[in-house]
């Protein structure tokens, strides 16, 4: 009986530490460098370059910004948590070169277990 009780506790407080722990836009690995046109899957995060002429970089960031437990931290630069656990998530969006970029990774841990990457193509399948 105690074991489990100390098990809930252990586990309520790290879940209330991820839910409530402090992100700011310098949280996590930065904004990558511009890349080429394609898809560069990365540990714990993914990220994208895709031409301009294919994606309103306008209506993708209000695509992420109305996406649930996401807020804007500063100009291109979201925070997403997950549900149960509120794990963080820092995606960059900007454009340069002609090419809108994105690009997602997790704050804490090695293994994002590729969500971000079927959250990034969410975003930007919702937008054709």
């Amino acid at each position: 009986m105690r074991r489990a009780l100390l098990l809930l506790v252990i586990l309520g407080s790290m879940m209330a530490f991820f839910h409530f722990v402090p992100v700011t836009a310098e949280s996590g690995p930065g904004r990558p460098a511009a890349a080429e046109v394609g898809d560069y899957p990365k540990r714990g995060g993914f990220y994208t370059v895709r031409p301009a002429a294919e994606v309103d970089l306008g209506a993708l960031e209000a695509q992420i910004a109305a996406e649930p437990r996401t807020r804007k931290l500063a100009e291109g630069v979201y925070a997403s948590r997950s549900l149960i656990w509120g794990f963080p998530d820092i995606t960059h969006v900007w454009s340069e070169d002609g090419n809108v970029h994105v690009s997602s990774h997790l704050v804490y841990g090695s293994s994002d277990l590729g969500v971000n990457r079927r959250r990034i193509e969410g975003w930007l399948a919702a937008l054709n």
